[in-house]
């Protein structure tokens, strides 16, 4: 109700669980809380695990295909295998934190560079969380980050959390 009354364009992000993600109730649960808050549809982004997407076929499956009808854009968290992107309408992802860690070592900007790409084909944006410092922020901009978060961010207007 915060953020909607706010008229700040940012997203609330909210994490879920496997189990969440795939609870046959989360586009009922999602919907009211869109009709009783005001939030327009387009500025929820429920992140499910992308791991749940290799493990279930199922319910978390058809809850990202239905909340993409309904307009809320789902993101993957812990985004570290890009196949799921031409299957799912997926509209974000959060790179996976291990890669996030070890962005700067040879062998994993690489792999950095390419999940970005194909994301960006599949026409989802890209954050990176743990940001610490604006030069962090930075690098991650260079190569191609639509989004990032983490300590380097103050905390956003009227007591909104920062993600």
């Amino acid at each position: 109700e915060r953020l909607a009354a706010s008229g700040l364009g940012v997203p609330l992000v909210v994490e879920l669980t496997a189990p969440q993600a795939a609870d046959p109730e989360l586009v009922g649960e999602i919907r009211r809380v869109l009709d009783d808050t005001g939030l327009p549809p387009d500025r929820l982004r429920p992140g499910f695990p992308a791991a749940v997407l290799t493990a279930d076929t199922g319910d978390a499956a058809d809850n990202i295909r239905v909340l993409a009808e309904i307009g809320v854009p789902v993101e993957l968290h812990g985004f570290g295998d890009a196949t799921c992107l031409a299957e799912f309408p997926v509209r974000g992802v959060r790179l996976a934190p291990n890669l996030v860690a070890r962005r700067e070592h040879p062998l994993v900007t690489g792999t950095l560079s390419a999940l970005v790409d194909a994301a960006h084909a599949a026409g989802a944006s890209v954050s990176a969380d743990g940001v610490e410092t604006p030069a962090q922020a930075e690098w991650w901009q260079e190569r191609g980050a639509d989004l990032v978060s983490g300590p380097a961010f103050p905390e956003l207007p009227d007591g909104l959390p920062a993600c």
